[in-house]
């Protein structure tokens, strides 16, 4: 059965920052469900969004370009996504659709010290 799941955590002290947490598949299916949390987030004023892409375990092209538009509009804000933990494989579908430029990835360690920092600050 496809799941697709988003939770989300204010990301540290910078105000208008967000860290969602995605789980399951980015799939046509899902790309509706992420393009609301995405927008939900923009229309409260949320600038900058760290997107922990750590348990997506497969994303197709509708998926790969919901992230994209999802970047797009936080640029259009004034603000950045993140792509935080990305698996191997879906690293190498944004770079295959050369589309990795487009975005910043922050991999395991360093994306690790960007989720552990946050926890700190948030307690």
């Amino acid at each position: 059965m496809l799941r697709f799941e988003v939770t989300s955590k204010q990301a540290g002290e910078t105000e208008g920052s967000i860290r969602l947490a995605f789980k399951g598949q980015l799939t046509f299916n899902f790309v509706p469900q992420f393009n609301r949390e995405i927008n939900n987030w923009l229309l409260r004023g949320v600038q900058y969004f760290d997107l922990d892409f750590r348990e997506i375990t497969y994303l197709d092209s509708p998926g790969l370009g919901a992230v994209v538009t999802a970047s797009d509009a936080c640029r259009a804000m004034g603000g950045s996504a993140r792509i935080l933990n990305p698996r191997r494989l879906i690293r190498h579908l944004f770079k295959s659709a050369h589309m990795e430029r487009n975005l910043q990835f922050v991999d395991s360690a360093e994306g690790d010290a960007i989720i552990s920092s946050q926890a700190i600050q948030a307690n």
